[in-house]
């Protein structure tokens, strides 16, 4: 790949993601805004990790790189995303934790196989 074709240099995919105070209806439509087929994709998942994985197919579109931590996102951002996939007014983003990212990830020994 040459330096031309890298998307992000290091220090850009390192940096975390700063979203301005106010977002105006102009950023909100450009940056926010899902089409069909985002909103078709989205269905497919939970109803209660839609919203976080709309803010994430978002961030990855603008900035090139996930969003985190995701509970830093403006009430104004989530609300209109989650209008337009019909969920319900919030002040705080429900994220999808696995709890096997959180026990380690060392494999545990199986005693069947001794």
């Amino acid at each position: 790949m040459t330096p031309h074709e890298q998307f992000l240099s290091r220090r850009q995919r390192y940096q975390p993601i700063v979203l301005p105070p106010d977002v105006s209806e102009e950023d909100l439509a450009r940056d926010w805004t899902l089409s069909d087929d985002d909103r078709a994709e989205l269905s497919k998942y939970r109803k209660s990790f839609r919203l976080a994985m709309a803010i994430q197919l978002c961030a990855v579109r603008v900035y090139g790189r996930f969003f985190t931590p995701i509970h830093d996102i403006s009430p104004r951002i989530a609300n209109y995303l989650g209008s337009q996939l019909r969920l319900p007014p919030t002040l705080r983003v429900q994220v999808p934790e696995r709890e096997a990212t959180y026990l380690g990830s060392r494999p545990q020994p199986c005693e069947n196989l001794r």
